[in-house]
């Protein structure tokens, strides 16, 4: 995970005017993603100081679990996370999804 992978995102997040911000790998783990805490400094009102990233691997839809390739256009806990927030079940928010950079915050 690079600093150019999270810079569109955020952008669409927070628009052309980009605050500054830091990046903190998490520790790893046995999954194929990437993970990393995001500060923000002086976020614009009604924004999000602070946040996690998930860099997704090159072939994010195929199971890591060595099953079938998703034949969805939507990551599958993606669409889970969308259908727990209709349904007033808490689950972290999907911020901002770039899948063409591999990244959802």
């Amino acid at each position: 995970m690079t600093l150019a992978d999270l810079t569109p995102a955020l952008t669409g997040l927070y628009g052309p005017e980009l605050p500054h911000f830091t990046v903190q790998r998490l520790p790893g783990h046995a999954s194929a993603r990437v993970y990393a805490r995001i500060e923000i400094s002086e976020p614009p009102p009604g924004t999000p100081e602070r946040m996690v990233a998930m860099c997704l691997p090159e072939d994010a839809f195929k199971s890591e679990e060595g099953g079938d390739k998703v034949t969805s256009e939507r990551l599958p806990f993606l669409e889970m996370a969308e259908t727990f927030h209709a349904r007033g079940v808490p689950a972290p928010a999907i911020l901002q999804e770039d899948l063409a950079h591999g990244v959802i915050l």
